[in-house]
């Protein structure tokens, strides 16, 4: 079967904007686009969620990344989502990561080494190399 479908972005919940953005624009180096609110019957409506809802957009490739926040508690991430994010010269993120106290857990996959973080919100990033 024939798709025309691409992945157009992944978005996931935070309870900070500010912090993450430090930590996605700051650490990972991805080009912040744009920050939006949705109001409440908005979010009601599009996304279940009864709310007011705070977002901010990131360049991450071809794709974006949106992370939101709300005013009120909200689950956190289910153990096992995750989100991947390919990148060409793994060593010079990974010392910023360490040098930052953030934890890089590593294993081989495909004879490739892969990389795992987690966001100041325990939201977990797989970091893979390709090839440039």
């Amino acid at each position: 079967m024939e798709s025309n479908l691409n992945l157009h972005h992944v978005c996931i919940r935070v309870s900070n904007l500010r912090k993450s953005e430090v930590f996605y624009q700051g650490f990972l180096g991805l080009e912040k686009l744009r920050e939006f609110t949705v109001a409440a019957e908005d979010a009601q409506t599009l996304l279940n969620i009864s709310q007011e809802c705070h977002f901010m957009d990131f360049a991450a490739g071809p794709g974006r990344l949106e992370i939101f926040t709300t005013t009120g508690a909200m689950p956190l991430p289910a153990p096992g989502n995750h989100f991947c994010l390919a990148l060409t010269n793994r060593e010079k993120l990974l010392q910023r990561l360490i040098e930052a106290n953030i934890t890089v857990r590593e294993t081989m996959r495909e004879g490739r080494q892969i990389v795992f973080i987690h966001d100041p919100d325990n939201n977990v990033l797989e970091l893979k190399e390709t090839d440039a």
